[in-house]
């Protein structure tokens, strides 16, 4: 969650060093980290990120490797690319993918300038986003996990842009104006 380096924890976990998190604005107790087995439940945290915008590129052509080249282009830029989300159809793909909002301006920069190589029809830019990641170890192999997430989601009435997973977070793409609740509503499913 931007917060502790994998690295510190690892080495907490190696030496069985007592590890807390503890704000450096507030004298209040923090989140003590610790270790659990893979049985138990294994969502340690929710985070909200509204610094975030989605780029939605539309009518790449798929055949030629035009994908990895926009990625490839955006890395030379130095840019983080988070969530991905492609849809393949007949010769042609729509990708989305979200980025740190500072960076908007030069994503719109590589596509303008590289729309006639890339062969895409079109982009959009979404900036009224919000990224709400669920935390945890193991969250790939913990059955239930999204579709918690979409329930609780559906009963407070949020719709879900798009939704990325790895094995330690599920983030969910949602508009700014409901990222508080919905990560309300997360976070009263797993706690």
């Amino acid at each position: 969650a931007k917060v502790l380096h994998n690295r510190a924890v690892e080495m907490d976990k190696r030496n069985s060093v007592k590890l807390e998190v503890l704000s450096s604005f507030q004298n209040h107790p923090g989140t003590k980290v610790r270790e659990v087995t893979m049985e138990q439940k294994s969502i340690s945290s929710v985070a909200r990120d509204a610094d975030v915008a989605a780029i939605r590129v539309t009518g790449l052509k798929t055949s030629e490797g035009k994908t990895s080249r926009l990625f490839s282009l955006l890395a030379d830029k130095k840019i983080n690319v988070d969530m991905v989300f492609l849809q393949e159809g007949e010769g042609t793909s729509e990708v989305c993918f979200t980025v740190a909002q500072n960076n908007t301006s030069t994503v719109v920069e590589i596509l303008c300038e590289h729309q006639e190589e890339l062969m895409f029809e079109g982009f959009q830019v979404e900036e009224g986003v919000c990224k709400v990641s669920v935390v945890g170890l193991g969250m790939s192999s913990s059955a239930g996990v999204a579709a918690g997430i979409f329930e609780a989601l559906y009963k407070a009435g949020i719709p879900v842009k798009f939704i990325t997973t790895s094995e330690i977070k599920v983030s969910i793409l949602v508009n700014e104006e409901d990222g508080v609740k919905a990560a309300i509503a997360i976070h009263d499913l797993f706690f």
